[in-house]
């Protein structure tokens, strides 16, 4: 995982090193991003809507795995989705943060 670093380049949490998500991953690649929320109010098919349109690319919402935490308070959702480019996954990960209802994701 990298997090964004000055003009100079991204960094990779892990090593302190400057790196790119181009050396990390290969891309296209498949993904599968880990979203939870509380259940009843995280609207998941809008956040999938989003994620497809700045990926390009349409959702097995049938791959999908949906599991509710053991006091049915939270509800996980793995979603699959076809990454082109850093830029993508950038784009999914900054809507998932911008996203309220989103209360963790990976």
């Amino acid at each position: 995982m990298t997090k964004q670093g000055n003009e100079e380049g991204n960094y990779c949490m892990m090593t302190g090193k400057k790196q790119k998500l181009e050396d990390l991953l290969d891309f296209p690649t498949d993904h599968r991003f880990k979203i939870m929320g509380v259940s009843g109010e995280l609207d998941i098919n809008a956040v999938i809507d989003q994620m497809e349109a700045i990926c390009g690319e349409t959702v097995d919402r049938d791959a999908m795995e949906i599991r509710e935490s053991s006091g049915g308070k939270y509800t996980s959702y793995t979603v699959p989705i076809r990454l082109k480019s850093p830029t993508e996954l950038n784009g999914v990960y900054a809507l998932l943060k911008d996203t309220e209802q989103v209360k963790y994701y990976l």
